[in-house]
């Protein structure tokens, strides 16, 4: 083409013998490699006259599709990989032609994956490049649309959900607590109005928390696991006075200690806070849903798990705050993966069973929203997941549970990867 253009009476002939010669012995190979290369040259870029052999010269319109984009991809040099796809497929073409001399079923030809135009999305494609000043908004919540100011005051709730997740309230006779509250705003005067300082129901978290990432470094903590271990808790522990005749064991129940050892649980809430300097402190609710709590047969307590640890963290929170009201901290209600996983079958001789649906997930998710944010939660984490599908349950259920409440409470994710994933 460039000849052509500096030259333009000049006539041009050329040939890709040197290339196609590495293909010797299988001609379809060689052939299609010419094919290809005169179509481009003579059709394409204005080439005279190519040197071939006439007898054996195939037409690019009879190449197979596979053969053809191999062929483009070594004359082009389209690809790093192009010579060895190539080679892979001159190796089969010859397996193919000793194999029907010798009446033997023919090879498998070799996987070769297309390349495909990559989508954009209109997102992506009206994209225009500028700060990011806070996370995409859930476009169906007009509470996180304008961001209103959550009012903590969830007396008033009367959603038939919200209400059946409450029927598992404690009385005040076994409850820890003198009275079972749900109203955590504060005086609109408390403090300052302006960053760093934050009242509940007086600012908007969602604002609070886009500003604050964007010019401070903060941290969330709150693993328990490992605190509680440090404290070498035994069966009468985790019992307390309230579970001293439980009809079976129950250490290792964790989440069972913001019922039954309040004070490990709030200290440890504590260190986190005041040693470690976190500003977001997750909540001590990795099992705390129906599904986890039937390895223990405590469905029952799973609002009074969710709702007393995190009125744990609340008063931890408040605590801290106080002493130092320009770094305000903020309680997250930790929504575990459960013990069950909605995309993979527990038993290897049948791909199909499942030992929990994707509404039983959602409900379950669904109950501990109402018992987290009953109890003082600021923000809501979906942690650990190992299951998209149990992640997609959980995000739905606690979507659900904000749009039947009327607020907005920003939602976190925490993911873990396996190995090989």
């Amino acid at each position: 083409r460039e000849i052509k253009e500096l030259c333009p009476w000049a006539k041009i002939s050329g040939g890709v013998s040197n290339l196609s010669f590495g293909f010797r012995g299988v001609n379809i190979i060689r052939e299609s490699i010419h094919a290809v290369f005169l179509n481009r040259a003579c059709i394409e870029s204005g080439m005279d006259m190519g040197i071939v052999n006439a007898k054996e010269m195939l037409g690019v319109q009879d190449l197979d599709d596979d053969l053809k984009e191999m062929s483009e991809d070594v004359v082009l040099n389209r690809n790093a990989d192009a010579t060895e796809q190539l080679t892979e497929r001159s190796e089969w073409e010859q397996e193919v032609k000793a194999a029907k001399k010798e009446g033997r079923p023919l090879p498998r030809k070799p996987r070769r994956v297309k390349r495909s135009p990559r989508k954009v999305f209109s997102w992506e494609r009206d994209f225009v490049e500028g700060p990011q000043t806070e996370p995409p908004l859930p476009t169906f919540s007009k509470p996180a649309v304008d961001h209103a100011p959550n009012l903590y005051k969830y007396d008033a709730l009367a959603h038939p959900n919200i209400a059946k997740a409450r029927e598992k309230r404690p009385s005040l006779e076994v409850s820890q607590w003198d009275d079972l509250r749900t109203d955590w705003a504060q005086p609109k005067d408390l403090y300052p109005e302006s960053f760093p300082y934050y009242v509940r129901g007086r600012d908007s978290l969602r604002e609070y928390v886009s500003e604050l990432f964007q010019t401070r470094i903060s941290m969330y903590d709150g693993a328990m696991g490992t605190m509680i271990q440090k404290h070498k808790l035994e069966e009468e522990d985790f019992r307390g006075s309230r579970f001293k005749d439980y009809h079976m064991l129950i250490k290792g129940n964790n989440d069972l200690l913001s019922i039954t050892q309040p004070k490990i649980i709030s200290d440890i809430y504590t260190a986190y806070l005041s040693e470690g300097g976190s500003q977001f402190i997750g909540t001590n609710t990795f099992s705390s849903t129906t599904i986890a709590q039937a390895d223990y047969d405590m469905q029952s307590l799973t609002y009074e798990l969710n709702y007393d640890s995190a009125r744990l963290a609340r008063e931890a929170c408040d605590k801290i705050t106080a002493q130092d009201p320009t770094k305000p901290r903020f309680v997250v209600g930790a929504i575990g993966p459960t013990n069950r996983t909605a995309s993979i079958s527990p038993d290897v001789n049948d791909p199909t069973t499942r030992n929990c649906t994707f509404d039983e997930l959602v409900e379950a998710y669904y109950e501990q929203c109402v018992g987290l944010v009953d109890g003082g939660a600021d923000l809501l984490i979906v942690e650990t997941i190992f299951d998209t599908l149990n992640a997609k349950a959980a995000i739905f259920a606690v979507n659900e549970f904000l749009e039947h409440a009327g607020i907005d409470i920003p939602l976190f994710i925490s993911g873990t990867l396996v190995d090989q994933s």
